[in-house]
């Protein structure tokens, strides 16, 4: 007969085993460059291989690579992967199915394997491609139930705990002047403007997941669909989370393709404008060593201009600590000398420097854990004023 117990047995462990190939990265080529500077893209190996191969035993999905590729060259959706960097071998796997080697070219121009086609140096260099969000890519609300309040509203939509939550922002307020730009508001998606009616552009995530998701972008929100056993018969395509970092196995063994769930109300749009906030930040070393490269930029009036640029001018503009480092640095923060100890704990390329604030400013601003009212209130005051929207502490 059992017996009650007040004191519970065994230490709560995370309940699936480390991944053993979450350090193995696969690595995406540029044709155009010599091969020791051409990698401008990792992905670590976190979709399962099939049964049976005597290969790794993991890889990454081909669609969701090659996305990313194509959305780093400048949302060149034309491009594929190769094997080779003349283009000769081309993948063979299916757009659903799972990339395996080592390393992958992706040429932009099949016409034209090894041209130097540019790289979109900064998230807030890339232009949303309207009207061209890939098929693959369907509206939320075909992949998930409606949220109710018992439900989506109070609980995370990974985890599903109801403790501990925080609104996620998939575009993040940060990026509200590259938002406007982009005129991401007629997707709902603008993180600042019609703040009481932004529900596509949020979701609730447990706040160690939140963390995962803003400073740290360990994973990004992607459609995938089951490809392996009898459930792969006309399997649909969910939401689940794809994991772009390799430094947190348990993470990814926690939760790589596990299906989002409380998302209908969120916009197809918002998540691929997400996904190309979470890659570009990759394509950093690639810009600060070996030759000069040709890169595409979008100057003040949002028009793009592609040119070469030295290893030093990249360093200037792109150069920044902390989590945002391949956002491009406004020139008040690239002269500003780097206080030591600064890293990854810093949201943003640096500490922004502010100037003289008004007194609704200052009384909003309070102590670092201020409400996101009220940070909602200091960013939409900011952005009427046609000022910078990040935020210092």
């Amino acid at each position: 007969m059992a017996t009650t117990r007040l004191i519970k047995g065994e230490y709560p462990i995370p309940p699936v085993a480390i991944p053993q190939e979450s350090n193995l990265l696969i690595e995406f080529h540029h044709p155009a460059y010599p091969v020791r500077y051409s990698t401008f893209l990792s992905l670590p190996r976190v979709d399962p291989a099939p049964h049976g191969g005597n290969g790794p035993k993991s890889g990454v999905s081909h669609s969701i690579a090659l996305l990313a590729c194509q959305l780093i060259a400048d949302n060149s959706f034309g491009g594929r992967l190769f094997l080779d960097r003349e283009g000769r071998e081309g993948v063979v796997v299916g757009a659903d199915g799972i990339l395996l080697a080592d390393h992958y070219y992706f040429i932009a121009d099949t016409n034209n394997p090894k041209s130097k086609y540019p790289i979109v140096p900064s998230f807030r260099d890339w232009q949303f491609p309207h009207g061209q969000v890939p098929a693959s890519w369907p509206e939320p609300s075909a992949t998930s139930a409606p949220r109710s309040a018992a439900d989506g509203q109070s609980r995370c939509s990974l985890s599903n705990h109801c403790m501990g939550l925080k609104s996620a922002h998939l575009v993040p307020k940060e990026e509200a002047d590259w938002a406007s730009r982009e005129s991401m508001g007629r997707y709902g998606a603008h993180p600042i403007t019609n703040i009481h009616n932004r529900s596509k552009n949020t979701l609730p995530l447990r706040a160690d997941i939140h963390k995962c998701f803003d400073l740290q972008r360990e994973f990004a929100i992607v459609p995938k669909r089951e490809i392996y056993g009898p459930a792969a018969q006309n399997s649909q395509r969910r939401y689940v989370v794809h994991c772009l970092g390799n430094d947190s196995p348990e993470f990814w063994g926690l939760y790589q393709n596990v299906p989002l769930q409380y998302i209908g109300h969120l916009s197809k749009e918002a998540l691929l404008a997400r996904f190309a906030w979470a890659v570009i930040l990759d394509v950093k070393p690639f810009l600060l060593q070996g030759p000069a490269r040709n890169i595409v930029r979008c100057n003040v009036g949002g028009q793009q201009e592609a040119r070469e640029m030295t290893i030093a001018e990249l360093t200037e503009l792109y150069g920044g600590g902390g989590s945002m480092a391949a956002t491009r640095l406004p020139s008040r923060e690239r002269k500003r000398p780097r206080v030591e100890g600064e890293g990854a704990d810093s949201f943003g390329d640096s500490e922004v420097m502010s100037g003289d604030e008004s007194d609704t400013e200052q009384e909003l601003r309070g102590r670092r854990g201020f409400s996101e009212q009220l940070e909602d209130k200091l960013l939409s005051a900011r952005f009427e004023r046609g000022e910078p929207t990040e935020l210092s502490y």
